[in-house]
C-alpha cells in the first residue's frame, strides 16, 4: 500500500460522516473530470483493516511507517497528482464501516485487508472484481491467488503480502523449538506451557504431520467415506483429545489470546503468524524465538500462508479508479515488493519474481522453511475457510470434544458429517 504517513483516523459520528467525507472529496477535486486522461490525479481513500492480534501499537506503527513512506515517495515521484487518505479500522469492523459509507456512495477506493474480509466485502457487493491485467496477477503466488478466486475466475482481492504460520516461543523457557509433535507433547509433560488454536483453519498445520490432509480434502470435495479415510480422521481427533488431556496444553478460541499469553509469559510455545512478530518482539525482546512448526510421523507441518490483499471499492470516480489501479500495480511490482518485505522482515512477498531465500538468521530461516512447506498449497484452505459453515461446525465439534461432550468416536463421526454436509451446501 502507498501510505504517505501513518495516521489513525477515528471515524466521525455517524450523522456527520457523510457530510465530512463529501467535503473532503469536494476540496480534493476528485469529483470532477480529469482534463488530461494520461495523467493520474485526485485523492484515493485507502482503508486498512487490522485484526485483534495485529492491533495498532507502537511495534506495528514503527515497522510500517518507515517503509510505507519510502513507497509513497517513490510513487509520488512518478504520479505527483495523486494523494492518499489512509484510515485504519479494526478488521472485524471493516465490512460494517464500508457498508455504512456505501449507502451514501462514499465507500473507500482501496482496501488493504485479510483475504477472508475481502471475500465478505465482495459477497456483500461492497467491492468490485480485481481489475488488474493477467500479466500483473500471473507472477503472484498461485495458492494465494486461488484463495481469492471465485468459481467464475474473477478475483476478489490481489495478494500483496503473505503471512506464513510459525512456531513462536519464549527462549528463556525453551532454548529451541521442538522439531516434532511428539517432542512438543513430551515437553509439555515436563512443564512447557503450550497454546494451540481451536479454530480448525488455524489448526490445520497439524494435518500434514498426522497424514490426514488428503482425507479431509477428499471428504470436503464429496468423495465417499472409506475405512482408511475414517481412520485418518479419527487419528486427528485422537491427537487433539490426547493433547487437550495434558495439563500444560491449552486450546484458545482466538489468536489474540495466544499472542497475549506468550507476550505476558503465561505461555511458553504457540503457533503464530509472521504478522504477529512485531508485537511479540516488542513484548519479549531477545527472549522471542521463532522456528518452523513441528513435523510428525507422516510428514512436515502443513502451515497456512494467508494473504493480505488489496480490494477495490465500488464508489470511486473514473480518476480514482485509475489511480487506485496504478497504486495496486505499483505495490505488486518486484522492486516495491522486495523493498517492503526486506524492510519489514516478517512478511513474505506475494510476487514470486522476488527472491526469497535464507540469509542465515533464525527468523529468515524459519520464514523460508514455512514458505517452502506451504508452497505446495494447503488444499483444505481452498475449500474450508474461516467462518464458513463447515469451519463453524468443525469448531463446534472441537469444543464439544475439549469439554467432554463428545468422545473420540463421536467427535470423529460429527466432523465427518460436517465435511460431508459442507459439500452439499
Amino acid at each position: 500500500m502507498v501510505i504517505p504517513r501513518w495516521s489513525v483516523l477515528r471515524p466521525p459520528p455517524r450523522k456527520a460522516a457523510a457530510a465530512l467525507m463529501a467535503l473532503a472529496l469536494a476540496l480534493s477535486g476528485c469529483g470532477g473530470t480529469n482534463p488530461d486522461p494520461g495523467r493520474l490525479r485526485g485523492r484515493v481513500v485507502l482503508l486498512v483493516g487490522l485484526t485483534q492480534d495485529d492491533s495498532f501499537n507502537a511495534a506495528t506503527r514503527d515497522v510500517l511507517t518507515a517503509h510505507l513512506d519510502e513507497v509513497d515517495r517513490s510513487f509520488r515521484a512518478i504520479h505527483p497528482g495523486v494523494s492518499l487518505q489512509v484510515q485504519v479500522f479494526p478488521e472485524e469492523e471493516v465490512v460494517q464501516e464500508v457498508r455504512r459509507r456505501h449507502r451514501s456512495g462514499l465507500g473507500p477506493d482501496l482496501l488493504y485487508v485479510n483475504g477472508s474480509t475481502a471475500r465478505q466485502l465482495f459477497q456483500a457487493g461492497l467491492t468490485r472484481p480485481v481489475p488488474l491485467a493477467p500479466a500483473v496477477i500471473e507472477p503472484l503466488h498461485p495458492d494465494a491467488v486461488r484463495l481469492m478466486r471465485l468459481p467464475d475466475r474473477r478475483l476478489v482481492g490481489a495478494p500483496v503480502l503473505l503471512m506464513p504460520q510459525l512456531a513462536c516461543f519464549n527462549k528463556a523457557r525453551l532454548p529451541t523449538s521442538p522439531a516434532t509433535l511428539a517432542e512438543l507433547l513430551a515437553l509439555s509433560d515436563r512443564g512447557l506451557r503450550v497454546g494451540l488454536p481451536i479454530d480448525p483453519v488455524a489448526l490445520s498445520w497439524i494435518n500434514g504431520p498426522l497424514g490426514v490432509m488428503d482425507s479431509l480434502v477428499e471428504l470436503a470435495r464429496g468423495q465417499p467415506l472409506t475405512p482408511e479415510r475414517h481412520e485418518r480422521i479419527r487419528s486427528l481427533v485422537a491427537w487433539l483429545h490426547n493433547a487437550d488431556f495434558r495439563q500444560q496444553v491449552s486450546f484458545f478460541s482466538s489468536a489474540a489470546q495466544l499472542i497475549d499469553g506468550l507476550g505476558r509469559g503465561q505461555l511458553d510455545w504457540i503457533s503464530c503468524r509472521s504478522s504477529n512478530l512485531p508485537l511479540l518482539a516488542q513484548r519479549l525482546g531477545p527472549r522471542l524465538g521463532v522456528a518452523p512448526l513441528p513435523s510428525g510421523p507422516e510428514g512436515p507441518a502443513s502451515p497456512l500462508m494467508p494473504p493480505r490483499v488489496l480490494a477495490f471499492g465500488t464508489d470511486s470516480s473514473a480518476d480514482q479508479r485509475r489511480a487506485a489501479e496504478a497504486i495496486a500495480r505499483f505495490n505488486l511490482n518486484p522492486q516495491m515488493q522486495s523493498s517492503f518485505t526486506l524492510g519489514t522482515l516478517h512478511m513474505v512477498p506475494a510476487n514470486r519474481l522476488v527472491p526469497f531465500t535464507s540469509d542465515g538468521s533464525p527468523l529468515r530461516d524459519a520464514l523460508v522453511a514455512s514458505y517452502r512447506m506451504a508452497a505446495g498449497g494447503n488444499a483444505l484452505a481452498q475449500i474450508v475457510r474461516t467462518n464458513d459453515p463447515v469451519e463453524v461446525q468443525a469448531r463446534a465439534v472441537f469444543n464439544r470434544l475439549f469439554y467432554g461432550d463428545l468422545d473420540v468416536n463421536g467427535a470423529t463421526d460429527a466432523l465427518i458429517q460436517a465435511l460431508q454436509r459442507g459439500h452439499t451446501q
